[in-house]
């Protein structure tokens, strides 16, 4: 190959392999970005943090509810104990993160009595992370999350 063909053709290998790396970049930051589509997705090699939240339901008598149905985030659905404890985890990036929490008692009176339904948040700022591996995984952090239900007349 004459210097001039092989110099032409290094530059189109280069213009090549940087268009296809640009594309690929661009394309995962878009779908992953978190504005159209919600919070990124957690994948392999990136950041991520186990947000753990926890506590108690009970009445405003002060009695423990057993059964109490518990949704963080929209996420899977998690029941109260025999002694109303509640323990739900969220993977997500470890930054600032703010979830919403909903209580709801859907077996009517099997637990006591029927209870109004509570939507509230949890905020993690500027969350401490605990048992990292000093790597991609950063570790655990938690709240507790406390609620007091109104039985429903």
């Amino acid at each position: 190959m004459k210097p001039k063909v092989k110099k032409q053709w290094f530059a189109f290998q280069n213009k090549s392999i940087s268009h296809l790396i640009s594309f690929l970049g661009i394309g995962s930051a878009v779908i992953f970005n978190g504005c159209m589509y919600g919070s990124p997705a957690v994948e392999y090699g990136t950041p991520s943090a186990v947000f753990k939240v926890t506590g108690k339901v009970t009445s405003k008598a002060g009695e423990e509810i057993q059964g109490i149905k518990v949704i963080v985030n929209s996420g899977g659905v998690i029941r109260t104990d025999g002694s109303g404890i509640y323990k739900a985890e969220v993977t997500d990036f470890p930054k600032d993160q703010e979830y919403k929490v909903q209580f709801m008692d859907d077996d009517g009176t099997q637990n006591g009595g029927e209870f109004v339904a509570l939507d509230t948040v949890v905020k993690f700022t500027d969350p401490k992370f605990e048992d990292g591996d000093g790597e991609w995984f950063s570790g655990f952090t938690s709240k507790e999350l406390n609620v007091k239900l109104e039985k429903k007349n």
